[in-house]
């Protein structure tokens, strides 16, 4: 049984994702803050820890991953605070990745931001910092020697599931709804795919 590792558990696409792969024979785990999310995700047969990625140092996040296969980090700040997103959006990833280095983890998949994301709509300082954290992430991660895969998404929607998408290196900033989204993660990890690569995501027709 292959072990999933999830930053960002409990959140909208993580927790999908931690859904599916489950059902699909994998173990998954990952850490939330709140321990009413670790009950929920527990009652799921889903292995959560209480745990900070902001605080979090290379040896705790090195305990979260052994023996870890795949880790899927797909946590946020959520915040216009740049020591938030800088600890969240940059430093988790930086730490982590060194972390599955050292714990020798198969694959590490990073769900990043579109370049353009947002730039259709009037944007405040937070949101360019979000942005700016985003990218020195990504550069982190291709430097590691880990088999690493960046997905960049469009604009989430909450619209049902349409079961279309676009998948390509480079595409013009668009919708996808949140299910198709978790779905393509899913199908990502479970078939092993887009090695080494930096790919966008968005809906068919966008």
């Amino acid at each position: 049984m292959k072990k999933i590792f999830i930053y960002g558990v409990s959140g909208d696409i993580g927790h999908r994702v931690a859904l599916m792969l489950s059902e699909s024979g994998f173990s998954v785990s990952g850490i939330v803050r709140d321990p009413a999310k670790q009950r929920r995700l527990k009652s799921e047969g889903i292995n959560a820890d209480l745990g900070n990625i902001e605080t979090a140092t290379i040896e705790q996040h090195s305990e979260w991953l052994k023996d870890i296969d795949v880790v899927l980090y797909s946590a946020g700040a959520n915040s216009d605070e740049e020591k938030k997103i800088e600890a969240v959006d940059y430093l988790g990833v930086v730490n982590s990745s060194m972390a599955a280095v050292l714990e020798k983890v198969s694959k590490y998949l990073l769900v990043s931001a579109f370049p353009e994301a947002g730039r259709a709509r009037k944007r405040d300082a937070g949101f360019e910092t979000y942005i700016k954290y985003k990218k020195m992430a990504d550069t982190h991660l291709v430097s590691t020697k880990l088999d690493w895969t960046i997905i960049r998404p469009g604009r989430f929607s909450d619209a049902p599931a349409t079961g279309k998408i676009i998948v390509s290196k480079a595409l013009n900033y668009s919708e996808i709804t949140k299910s198709d989204f978790a779905e393509f993660l899913s199908q990502t990890v479970r078939n092993d795919r887009y090695s080494n690569e930096i790919i966008e995501v968005t809906g068919r027709g966008a």
